[in-house]
């Protein structure tokens, strides 16, 4: 008889934990169990029907008495097994038919399958020092940023990213559908395709000051592009054409028109990388005081082993007010052979900013040198850095060293 009752128990329970939301799958499984447990207990009352009879006295459900053939040998066994069987056939087929209404489920996959996600994070912690009469220095937080990268199926895929180091704000927050093996659409607040050195990632950055070039570039912005991406048997291009409010992170467009963005990067063998990129569009202001927009520019990487050389130029023409801009800065990694700090890059850049072409007097130049110890290779490192700030004309004494302290998930 024990063996009847945690049957009976082991059912319950399987149904009682069955979730609210369960598959078709999982119905069938609990459908077998219990095809498996009504065979069982058929089988059961086939035997005890084939023992000796004799005539019992039971009292019916509404407790009449009546006279049923029983086995003589095991009475109790042989009404539970009927009990028993007429549960099962109850359950099976309330599964039956909540399996049925299961399937006949519209089925959602983005919402019955959430595909993958991480979390991400990047800190950067800072001691920042300039030179001259005001001799400023202050330990500060330049970067934290905590948010969410992953996808929800084959095709669609997600980053949502905040900046806390100060006032919390919003900092990507972009939707990415890869329509083919060539193609993809992403829309949202984002780096646009414009500049290399803007285009690159917070974790990724060589140096913790940005290039003086990358100010002629668009910052991330609202808006959405297309990229097809093509390998070849020398080179790996790629093609991004997008439009975007013109207005910055977090900014509203005061203007009906947008701006174009468009890129074009070659990935040569191993070694090299070439990008050209555009922008052609309005500034962002009433329509009264907007003023035509137009920047080019491109840039070049080699890249072997533990050496890189990169350079870009861009060009900006706001108004009637030409700008440009340029870099060019070189790596070299040592490994040390040490399970902390791994390996050392060595670097150095130097870099230009003219804010009027037609003015003379106003280039900023400016020379940086630099290490980065590679604490455990990938996550963290620390970041060492002393700029030479040197003026066309009116120089003073501004040179800026900083210590940035990057961890990274």
């Amino acid at each position: 008889m024990k063996k009847f009752f945690i049957m009976f128990l082991a059912t319950m329970l399987l149904v009682a934990s069955l979730p609210e939301t369960s598959s078709a799958q999982q119905f069938d499984k609990l459908l077998s169990s219990l095809t498996n447990l009504e065979n069982t207990l058929r089988a059961i009352l086939a035997a005890q029907a084939a023992a000796p009879r004799n005539q019992a006295v039971i009292a019916d459900s509404e407790g009449e008495i009546i006279s049923t053939p029983v086995p003589a040998n095991d009475e109790q066994t042989w009404i539970l097994a009927q009990q028993l069987s007429e549960v099962v056939g109850d359950l099976k087929t309330f599964v039956e038919e909540s399996r049925d209404a299961e399937k006949a489920r519209p089925k959602n996959p983005a919402a019955t399958n959430h595909g993958k996600i991480a979390l991400y994070g990047a800190v950067h912690g800072a001691y920042y020092q300039r030179a001259g009469t005001s001799k400023v220095s202050n330990f500060e937080m330049r970067t934290v940023q905590f948010g969410a990268i992953g996808s929800i199926n084959d095709w669609s895929s997600y980053q949502f990213i905040g900046e806390f180091a100060k006032s919390p704000f919003l900092l990507d927050a972009k939707l990415t559908i890869k329509a083919s093996k060539h193609v993809s659409f992403e829309a949202g607040q984002y780096k646009p395709p414009f500049c290399t050195d803007n285009v690159r990632s917070t974790t990724a950055m060589p140096f913790p000051a940005a290039s003086m070039a990358k100010t002629l570039g668009p910052g991330r912005d609202m808006g959405a592009a297309v990229s097809y991406e093509h390998v070849l048997k020398a080179a790996t291009v790629k093609v991004t054409g997008g439009i975007f409010n013109g207005a910055n992170i977090n900014s509203a467009d005061l203007n009906r028109d947008k701006n174009f963005i468009s890129r074009v990067e070659a990935k040569v063998g191993k070694t090299l990388t070439f990008a050209g990129n555009m922008i052609a569009g309005k500034t962002n202001a009433v329509d009264s005081l907007k003023q035509n927009l137009d920047t080019w520019g491109g840039s070049a990487t080699w890249s072997w082993q533990r050496s890189i050389v990169e350079g870009e130029f861009i060009r900006s023409q706001v108004g009637s007010v030409d700008k440009s801009g340029w870099y060019l800065w070189a790596g070299q990694t040592f490994a040390t052979g040490s399970k902390f700090v791994p390996e050392i890059q060595l670097l150095a850049r130097v870099e230009q900013l003219d804010g009027n072409l037609d003015f003379d007097g106003d280039r900023l130049n400016r020379y940086t040198l630099g290490t980065n110890l590679l604490i455990d290779g990938k996550y963290t490192k620390l970041q060492i850095n002393y700029m030479v700030n040197n003026e066309e004309s009116n120089s003073i004494d501004n040179n800026e060293m900083i210590v940035n302290l990057q961890i990274a998930f």
